[in-house]
């Protein structure tokens, strides 16, 4: 109760202070925004804090997890000529259990951001939309990292209606060149 009357209370500063640490990152101007979604409170701000000072001192320990990349399938439509698991012969591909899944999510109990997907294509995943609304009814920003061959009007809409904020579309190169590296027409 006392550190959500001090969260409400402080509010105007911890937004000044996110603007201070964001205005650092000149190179990526998107750094501001995501420190508003990804540490919206003074306890989570200050986790970040702490994990980055022991980062920048050589020390591996992280104080608190907040962020994780979740490859809820290694599974991939495309065979990019960067992505070395998806050319390695003789890999199982599979999908993680939503159980699974949620233990996961359960069990990190400081997780402020989730981004699905790694080597996998999180799109062939069949019950993608409903981890997305089981992190957003967490309160845990959700990122997809997808290659975009999915991006339906259904998907779009579903991606929508289920509150992920933010998707970032690989593409590696237009035209020929993106033909050559990801093996897939550009069209």
């Amino acid at each position: 109760m006392y550190q959500m009357i001090i969260e409400k209370t402080f509010y105007f500063p911890l937004k000044m202070a996110q603007y201070l640490i964001g205005s650092f990152a000149v190179s990526d101007k998107r750094i501001l925004s995501r420190l508003q979604n990804f540490f919206p409170t003074y306890t989570s701000m200050w986790y970040e804090v702490r994990n980055q000072f022991n980062r920048l001192i050589g020390n591996p320990a992280i104080y608190k997890l907040q962020t994780v990349h979740i490859e809820q399938t290694n599974a991939c439509n495309l065979k990019c000529l960067h992505c070395t698991p998806q050319n390695l012969t003789g890999v199982k591909r599979g999908l993680m259990d939503f159980s699974l899944f949620k233990n996961i999510v359960d069990q990190l109990t400081d997780l402020r951001v989730v981004i699905l997907s790694w080597n996998g294509e999180p799109f062939l995943h069949p019950r993608l939309f409903d981890m997305c609304r089981y992190l957003k009814d967490k309160n845990i920003y959700v990122i997809i990292y997808t290659n975009g061959t999915f991006l339906t009007e259904n998907n779009i809409k579903q991606v929508l209606s289920s509150g992920v904020p933010e998707i970032d579309v690989t593409a590696d190169g237009l035209e020929k060149i993106y033909e050559k590296n990801r093996g897939f027409d550009y069209n």
